[in-house]
């Protein structure tokens, strides 16, 4: 049985707007322990996820323990241009076992150039 508040999985999503397209987009991301990322929709980005379908109960490859790897943003390179206008930016994330005890996302930047 899991820990008393342990989740499989939470969801975030994040609407913004640009005035200016950018390229070259990259996310940094800290999590616990894997993610998929979405952007108006679309997947752009997974990190520690097997490739398949996504739900609630998708689990991720492998756990991410306490340290640096917890701490330290991954870089997601994003291979599409994001053009001018109003966005929205999703992740879905994922323990690696059914039963953790954490779930963790601490840091979500996108970067692009102009």
């Amino acid at each position: 049985r899991p820990p008393e508040g342990a989740r499989h999985s939470a969801y975030f999503r994040h609407a913004f707007t640009t005035t200016e397209p950018f390229t070259g987009l990259l996310l940094h991301l800290a999590r616990d322990d894997g993610a998929i990322v979405y952007l108006d929709g679309e997947e752009v980005a997974r990190t520690n996820m097997p490739e398949g379908a996504e739900d609630a109960h998708a689990l991720a490859a492998i756990a991410v323990l306490n340290g640096a790897v917890e701490t330290v943003p991954a870089s997601l390179p994003i291979a599409r241009p994001l053009p001018a206008g109003r966005h929205v930016l999703a992740i879905s994330l994922h323990n690696s076992s059914p039963t953790s005890s954490d779930l963790r996302l601490a840091e979500a930047t996108l970067y692009g150039l102009q």
